[in-house]
């Protein structure tokens, strides 16, 4: 990894981790340059001397891009899982808990095993990412932009102007929060809010 800064960055499904790997991948490392290493790997020991760092992102927020990107699919089978926004969060967060359960039983099939760990890993709370990274290296999604610059600029890392293909969600509702989806993602994510500071209510 020659020419790269000592810096490791941790890839949280749905907080612009595409983004900064295709942009400053060259700079720092990244889980694709380690072959032990999955794309969601946390932080650990076996990376030696790297500084870790991360993009966190309000729960709710993250919730509609996950469900935009499950509703691009447009498939029959998705419509009839999730017709609604609230049947998304409903069905996906209150079957989270069955991961497990859910992936032994279907592990006969590999491509579905794949496919229901990849359905958890993206809803998984981001806190389980980032428990070996510094509160300071926590860069938050709503300010990407000064937060990320900020940060590679202290590490002489150079910013380039392609923000614009940041893949920001605008703010929908949906349909609305009903005050059940509220508190499923309130419980679920609890940690979340506290750990990042960002505000339960919507």
């Amino acid at each position: 990894m020659s020419g790269k800064k000592n810096l490791f960055f941790v890839h949280i499904p749905c907080n612009a981790g595409e983004f900064v790997k295709k942009n400053y991948g060259y700079a720092v490392a990244t889980s694709d340059d380690f072959e032990h290493l999955n794309t969601f790997s946390k932080f650990h020991e076996s990376l030696g001397d790297y500084t870790p760092f991360c993009v966190v992102r309000n729960p709710y927020e993250r919730l509609q891009t996950v469900y935009q990107r499950q509703s691009q699919k447009n498939t029959e089978e998705q419509k009839k899982i999730f017709p609604t926004f609230e049947h998304f969060i409903l069905a996906e967060l209150f079957n989270a808990n069955t991961l497990k359960e859910r992936t032994s039983q279907s592990s006969h099939n590999k491509s579905i095993a794949k496919r229901t760990m990849m359905e958890g890993l993206v809803l998984d709370p981001s806190y389980l990412f980032t428990q070996n990274i510094p509160k300071e290296n926590f860069i938050k999604f709503e300010t990407l932009q000064g937060s990320l610059t900020e940060f590679l600029n202290k590490h002489n890392i150079e910013v380039g102007d392609n923000w614009d293909k940041v893949n920001k969600t605008k703010r929908k509702t949906f349909g609305g929060w009903t005050n059940q989806m509220k508190n499923v993602v309130q419980n679920f994510y609890k940690l979340d809010f506290e750990t990042y500071g960002y505000s339960d209510g919507i």
